[in-house]
């Protein structure tokens, strides 16, 4: 089964989480799927048929080892039942949300074929290849900049990889301690699944609310956050404004 060569025939890499990083021929920039943890999410745009027979599916296959060898992993068929996202949700026909969790440090890459209703593959869309890199030890701040005086603060959240005493502080841009948000020992790791996240944890966000550690709140400016375990160290800026 042959299919029209067609601009538009190229699947849309549209989000995949954190910890990923897509590359491919006009790939948008890749966005977090909200119904699984590190969940791929792929779109397409439908095949040409032309004159001959129908597409009645989409085979998706993943090589797990860059490309070497391929396993189909799922089917989207453009009648009858509806692929689904991890949360159970109903899928387009033109789209696939591969919810097995990738390992870190490697490459993945999808292939997509339509299907006829004989069962004959058509050619194989641009294959969309998506890195998988190592987590480090980081914050994630929920603003970059806010203001104290109407009430706003700024939620932290930090990931560690490895066991050991973490502290994250507020300091000036010249080194000077503004406020001590944590200073505890933390059973830091990481798997081939997921790292130690404070928000995975169920843990409750650092929270800085623009106050140095006498709760007077602070001048305008920049500041940074700063993560501190063993040698590792994380800065990431944010603003007050009064």
């Amino acid at each position: 089964m042959l299919f029209a060569d067609s601009p538009d025939r190229s699947p849309v890499f549209l989000s995949v989480t954190p910890n990923l990083r897509a590359r491919g021929v006009d790939l948008p920039v890749a966005r977090r799927d909200p119904t699984g943890p590190r969940a791929v999410r792929l779109a397409w745009t439908p095949a040409i048929p032309g004159t001959y027979a129908p597409v009645s599916a989409y085979a998706i296959y993943r090589s797990d080892d860059g490309g070497s060898t391929t396993q189909l992993v799922g089917t989207v068929w453009t009648t009858g039942p509806p692929a689904t996202d991890c949360a159970g949700n109903a899928l387009p026909p033109h789209l696939f949300v591969d919810c097995s969790i990738p390992a870190y440090g490697k490459r993945y890459v999808y292939i997509i074929r339509p299907v006829d209703a004989q069962g004959q593959l058509g050619d194989a869309y641009p294959v969309a290849i998506i890195d998988v890199v190592q987590p480090t030890n980081r914050t994630s701040i929920s603003r970059n900049a806010f203001r104290p005086g109407r009430g706003e603060s700024a939620n932290v959240i930090y990931q560690v990889t490895e066991p050991g005493r973490v502290r994250v502080t507020v300091m000036t841009q010249t080194g000077e301690v503004v406020k001590r948000l944590l200073d505890a020992e933390v059973r830091g790791a990481y798997t081939t699944d997921i790292p130690f996240n404070s928000r995975d944890q169920g843990l409750a966000p650092l929270v800085w609310d623009g106050t140095n550690d006498r709760g007077e709140v602070v001048a305008s400016g920049a500041y940074f956050v700063v993560l501190e375990i063993g040698k590792s160290r994380d800065f990431r800026a944010v603003a007050v404004i009064r």
